[in-house]
């Protein structure tokens, strides 16, 4: 029987020097001496990142992946999210045969990263009210103004921009867009939102498009960064301005509507979206409080094999 092992590649330095591949060719060198070793696979997931501080997980598989959330308790009926973070979804998520099985998997992958993006929001949103109540915080009312795109420093305009996005609304677009987290683009460039790149090579080609079309697939080196550019973009865009203020005033599935402009399908393209909130009880999962702690979920940087 093949032994898996899935290899990380993240950057460890001790004493300033890189040794992670001298790591690696030992450990190699000692499997070598062993019968097993011949039947070794080594497989590497998408994300080569270091992170820091959170708690992401590679499955090559869905049915680890489903493990690692039942040993955690962690399911449809849970009343907080672990800080559970996939990295990238496994390529066999097609295999699953229950259609309503996958798309459970699928929310529970994806509700985790939303709400730790959606927590980044509301730390600018606690910065942006500090500055309002003080006279002597230009530095910081620059530093945001630049990340949200903003050319000139506007207090209001801020306002609009520096939110969360529901978690509902969330989930239906990646739902879309990645077929579930089957799709080759989630798959092959962790693109969980079909954004695009203007610049041929910058991206990953799409097997068809339209013709004349110059884009691109962007390529992110986790879920979790596609996440953050996804709600970015509908921060700061101004396609969206109509939507950032009917987010002000709306959190009902009314708020689609907003979203026409983030797909040339248009109209169509809202009332697919109106389906899968509707059919999958999206608006209910609003209930989601924030994650836990730290001490609640896996440590950092566990691969399931």
């Amino acid at each position: 029987m093949a032994v898996q092992i899935l290899v990380r590649t993240n950057t460890t330095r001790i004493n300033g020097e890189v040794t992670v591949k001298t790591l690696i060719v030992v450990f190699m060198c000692v499997l070598m001496v062993t019968p097993a070793a011949r039947n070794l696979k080594f497989e590497y997931p998408h994300s080569r990142l270091n992170f820091v501080g959170g708690k992401y997980v590679y499955c090559s598989r869905w049915e680890y992946l489903e493990s690692v959330f039942m040993l955690h308790g962690y399911s449809m009926d849970s009343d907080t999210i672990p800080k559970i973070y996939i990295t990238a979804f496994p390529r066999n998520m097609s295999e699953i045969p229950d259609i309503t099985r996958r798309k459970k998997l699928f929310i529970l992958t994806v509700l985790p990263l939303v709400l730790k993006v959606n927590q980044e929001i509301m730390e600018d949103r606690k910065l942006l009210e500090t500055i309002e109540a003080s006279y002597n915080e230009t530095e910081k009312l620059l530093f945001l103004c630049k990340k949200y795109a903003l050319d000139e420093p506007n207090i209001e305009e801020l306002k609009k921009r520096i939110n969360p996005v529901p978690i509902w609304q969330a989930l239906a677009q990646a739902a879309v867009e990645s077929g579930w987290g089957t799709g080759r683009f989630v798959h092959y460039a962790n693109n969980l939102f079909g954004e695009q790149v203007f610049k041929k090579g910058l991206g990953l080609e799409p097997l068809e498009k339209p013709d004349g079309a110059s884009y691109e697939v962007k390529i992110f080196p986790s879920l979790l960064d596609s996440v953050r550019s996804y709600v970015h973009n509908l921060n700061t865009h101004p396609y969206y301005d109509d939507y950032r203020i009917m987010r002000m005033e709306k959190d009902d599935i009314e708020l689609l509507n907003s979203l026409k402009m983030y797909s040339i399908e248009r109209e169509e393209y809202v009332r697919k979206l109106r389906v899968i909130v509707v059919q999958n009880n999206l608006l209910e999962l609003e209930r989601f409080v924030s994650p836990l702690n730290d001490e609640s979920s896996l440590p950092g940087g566990r691969a399931c094999y």
